[in-house]
């Protein structure tokens, strides 16, 4: 007694969730892609990772940048200082006093150009002894980044 059943293939094909395409022969099975999706998931991933990269390196960049401009300018006041200073007590002896100090320096070599320092000397008598106080505020300017330092010495003649 056989029945007559219909053949496995033919069931697979029956069912109402996987229709057969006409263009595959009977017996075989579409497969759905996965790669695609997968592809395009890597794809936006490396895409996310490169973005944040770069703007890793800019804001790297933009620090470096920072922190040499502030060197400058630490630099310039510094320099400032120096020379006030040298004016305040000449090393050929003198008389030393902030009169000889001038109220404005500005730089001429390319590693501190855009620089400008600003001198301001104040003398100070305490217990008999005479002190200069010297200031040097210092200014640089570069592109879009402007640094501001101020630097002071205290010196005492003996």
């Amino acid at each position: 007694m056989t029945e007559n059943l219909p053949c496995p293939e033919h069931l697979l094909w029956t069912s109402s969730l996987v229709p057969r395409p006409s263009s595959l022969p009977a017996g075989r099975v579409r497969q759905g892609g996965f790669s695609l999706p997968l592809a395009i998931f890597i794809i936006v991933v490396m895409a996310l990772i490169g973005t944040a990269m770069v703007s890793l390196t800019q804001s790297g960049q933009r620090s470096v940048a920072s922190e040499v401009q502030s060197i400058r300018t630490f630099y310039a006041a510094e320099t400032g200082a120096q020379t006030a200073v040298a004016q305040v007590v000449p090393l050929g002896g003198g008389n030393p006093g902030c009169t000889a100090v001038s109220n404005s320096m500005n730089f001429s070599p390319a590693e501190l150009s855009g620089c400008t320092a600003t001198l301001d000397c104040e003398t100070l008598t305490l217990a008999g002894d005479t002190y200069y106080r010297i200031t040097s505020d210092a200014e640089c300017s570069f592109a879009d980044n402007d640094t501001r330092r101020q630097v002071e010495v205290m010196v005492r003649l003996p």
